[in-house]
């Protein structure tokens, strides 16, 4: 452990991505170079960046145009003597950081340890930050031993980076949802749109982890150039753990097509549809609201199709169905102690090889690279439709 008599001296030199104005993230992002002091206090820590996603939350941010998003400011890095000249903020929500230094007073934390943000707006798009640790929790540890995990001497929990890094909210989106809304039973049956998702391969196997069914509908995108796709998805769906893949079309063709897959399954089995997710919108509702047992409730947590939520008033008046939403971050505010009993569930799950993560293209924030170089790097990340990960090295 450093301690603050040795570290008094020390200093960091640290890189931030910033905006200090709303527009398209590869027009307004700047990097910023700045000093971080070592610990001063027994209630400090000072994190380093491990690696942080490029999320879709993250690019509307900078947008402007999503709901939860951090206030523009000059006081940004908790130095007196780094006042910016105009306001700005730090990109990111979601990331995974070591923890550098610690203060005696700091507990449950240990060097090297590894820690995620416990909530949105932290600003994950940087090298250094160094954290006042009094008051409510901001931090959880990755690496910690409880009932559920255990640590391991690298300090990263059993985790690989990608898993540490995109672990705050996919997973915890597929676990909340289905574990908040209904005591679902083992044997019962989720269904859900958009399954091929992050999300929604989440939902598959976290259904599959706590002995629930899943029924899966996806898009249908085979064309001349790959006829397998529709075949060769379903076959990774179900590698995952899903007991029925359906296409949209499909399931359009044949209104009858899901009850008799699950009919099929259910030969021994009397649980019920009780939970429908949606993250598509529009006709894809229509499957989930009529496959829906009474009683049931669809979740909606994402609208890819940009359409609204169709549902019937026969379902809401004779299969007496509800109809919630769900927003993580909202979540995560108002409930931070069920934030991180989900994450130790995750943890769990992965630890014991029960999870399998959304592969991502690594982008290597090499350490010393000059401020063009790193410019550069997020704006080639952020023209990439895949999955992108920063990893700072």
């Amino acid at each position: 452990m450093t301690s603050i008599g040795l570290s008094r001296y020390l200093s960091y030199d640290a890189k931030a991505i910033i905006y200090k104005e709303y527009g398209e993230p590869s027009e307004k992002i700047i990097v910023h170079d700045y000093k971080v002091e070592s610990i001063k206090n027994d209630n400090e820590v000072l994190l380093e960046l491990i690696a942080h996603p490029i999320n879709p939350s993250d690019i509307n941010q900078i947008q402007g145009v999503y709901p939860s998003k951090p206030e523009l400011s000059v006081n940004l890095f908790n130095d007196e003597s780094e006042v910016l000249k105009e306001a700005s903020a730090i990109c990111g929500n979601e990331g995974v950081f070591k923890v550098v230094e610690i203060g005696k007073n700091v507990k449950g934390f240990a060097q090297n340890d590894w820690v995620i943000p416990l909530f949105p707006n932290f600003g994950t798009w940087r090298t250094h930050v160094k954290l006042d640790m009094k008051g409510e929790a901001k931090l959880f540890n990755l690496n910690k031993e409880n009932e559920k995990t255990k640590r391991f001497a690298e300090g990263n929990g059993g985790l690989s980076v990608n898993q540490a890094a995109t672990i705050s909210v996919n997973p915890c989106t597929a676990l909340q949802m289905i574990t908040k809304f209904l005591k679902l039973e083992e044997g019962d049956w989720v269904i859900q749109n958009g399954a091929n998702s992050s999300v929604g391969k989440f939902v598959i196997q976290v259904c599959k982890n706590l002995k629930i069914n899943s029924i899966n509908l996806v898009r249908d995108k085979s064309s001349e150039e790959n006829p397998q796709y529709l075949d060769e998805l379903k076959s990774e769906l179900k590698d995952l753990g899903a007991d029925v893949v359906v296409s949209l079309s499909e399931a359009k063709e044949d209104r009858k097509l899901i009850k008799k897959l699950v009919k099929d399954v259910k030969e021994n089995n009397t649980g019920k549809v009780k939970l429908g997710l949606n993250c598509v919108g529009g006709e894809s509702c229509i499957p989930l609201i009529k496959t829906l047992d009474e009683n049931g409730y669809l979740v909606t947590y994402g609208g890819m199709s940009k359409k609204p939520v169709i549902l019937s008033t026969s379902s809401l008046i004779f299969k007496n169905l509800t109809s919630k939403g769900f927003w993580i971050t909202r979540n995560n505010f108002q409930d931070p102690e069920e934030k991180q009993q989900t994450l130790d569930q995750i943890v769990h799950f992965y630890q014991n090889k029960q999870l399998v993560d959304a592969k991502s293209t690594h982008n290597i924030w090499k350490k010393g690279i000059a401020p063009s170089e790193v410019l550069a790097l997020y704006q080639k990340a952020l023209s990439n439709s895949s999955k992108n990960i920063v990893v700072y090295e």
